[in-house]
């Protein structure tokens, strides 16, 4: 077995992990749906799944999943949703047209265990097991990730009001998800090391790292599950991302969130046009890069707002932001 396919099977020995993949898992295999079971078939076999087996037998449906692509000898959206360039991120690259066993468990790992809000879903690759499953059990204590009758996944406007941002919608704004996920793991990381008790089960080689205990191959990756129309993007060079924009805080929470979510306008006027801006904006950065045309945009609507209606906050940690800039 590669690794991947060990921690996902892993994973999926706990009942209640089962109960979160499925809602994925649903999605993934809704085009598979068969009068009222799920028909996964390679060259010499078909296998029917009813909708309780993606709870019950997840690991099962999985393996099927990939023998049949294995068999077909092609990719599939229910495990793959796009292929991306080499420029944004090389360890992402499919370089065959016959699929890989390693590649197909790689990607349906990325997807069922990571943090998800309906249509959306963050994960971190190439952070260590343990790293990703505290930061996991982090969320699950605080309740943030919760899997409930009625809700399973992130409470986002939970979330966001730890991080003492706006309530600004966040379905169907992928980026704004990736970076608010993104920005409670250098928050996660940050008072994990305030907590002794936490630190001692930690490996050595965490205890001297200033900033989450990434290498630089590590990579932040997003994607849609919308109606058949998958997408992924991923973001490489996580370690310089958080090591430039993450490391400065205020009252515990990092000042690029302060900065960036100051600049949304909550006003139901404005709030559709301003999310939508600010979502592209943190695409942007999320690539280590700042768009000078979005920001200027975002701060000049957000300063038009403020004094058409004479209540002017203002944009936060403004002088924090500059500094991070000037590293780059």
């Amino acid at each position: 077995m590669n690794d991947y396919k060990i921690q996902l099977q892993e994973f999926l020995g706990n009942r209640l992990n089962r109960k979160y993949s499925a809602y994925l898992l649903r999605k993934l295999l809704a085009h598979r749906l068969r009068k009222g079971k799920y028909v996964i078939a390679g060259q010499t076999f078909r296998k029917e799944f009813l909708p309780e087996d993606l709870e019950q037998k997840t690991f099962e449906v999985c393996d099927t999943l990939v023998k049949a692509c294995l068999e077909k000898g092609g990719y599939d959206a229910s495990v793959i949703p796009t292929v991306i360039s080499r420029e944004q991120a090389p360890n992402f690259r499919i370089e065959e047209t016959v699929p890989k066993e390693s590649e197909l468990w790689k990607f349906l790992h990325l997807l069922l265990t990571g943090i998800h809000s309906r249509e959306l879903v963050v994960n971190l690759d190439g952070v260590s097991p343990q790293l990703g499953k505290e930061f996991r059990n982090q969320l699950i204590r605080e309740e943030y990730l919760v899997c409930r009758e009625q809700f399973v996944g992130l409470d986002t406007g939970k979330i966001l009001s730890e991080m003492k941002a706006p309530a600004l919608p966040v379905e169907g704004y992928p980026f704004i998800f990736g970076f608010l996920i993104l920005a409670y793991f250098a928050k996660f990381w940050q008072d994990i090391k305030k907590e002794s008790a936490r630190i001692t089960g930690l490996p050595k080689e965490w205890l001297i790292s200033e900033y989450p205990p990434l290498r630089d191959d590590a990579t932040l990756v997003v994607f849609t599950l919308h109606r058949g129309e998958n997408q992924m993007y991923a973001f490489s060079r996580l370690h310089s991302l958080m090591t430039r924009w993450f490391t400065e805080f205020h009252d515990g929470i990092p000042v690029i969130v302060r900065f960036a979510f100051s600049l949304y306008i909550a006003d139901r006027k404005y709030r559709d046009k301003s999310v939508a801006t600010l979502n592209k904006f943190l695409y942007y950065l999320l690539r280590d890069e700042v768009n000078g045309e979005l920001l200027n945009k975002l701060i000049i609507d957000k300063v038009s707002f403020e004094l058409q209606n004479q209540k002017v906050y203002g944009i936060a940690s403004t002088s924090e932001f500059l500094k991070a800039l000037q590293r780059g």
